[in-house]
Formats: C-alpha cells, sequence, structure tokens
C-alpha cells in the first residue's frame, strides 16, 4: 500500500469563497516544497495537452 502525504498551502481561506482554491502559494509532496509558481507552470503544462 502505498500512502502519499500532501499539504496545499493557499494565500485565502477557500471556506470564505472556493475561488481561492486557485490561489496555491505552494504544495508540500511527501518531503518535497514546490513553490506556487512551479505548480501553476505545471498545471498550464497539463492544459496545453
Amino acid at each position: 500500500m502505498l500512502i502519499v502525504a500532501r499539504i496545499d498551502l493557499l494565500s485565502a481561506n477557500p471556506l470564505e469563497n472556493t475561488g481561492n482554491t486557485k490561489k496555491i502559494e505552494g504544495v508540500m509532496l511527501r518531503t518535497l516544497w514546490l513553490p506556487g509558481e512551479y505548480v501553476e507552470q505545471e498545471l498550464m503544462t497539463l492544459e496545453k495537452k
């Protein structure tokens, strides 16, 4: 069984506005910190495919 831990750091409260889920400051994936700029760039790359 593979368990992957992930924490998203947002710059605004998603409980106040669901659009705030797109305001990503960064993502912690296991022990690797991914800055928000990198996450946004990778998401844009995936959208193009």
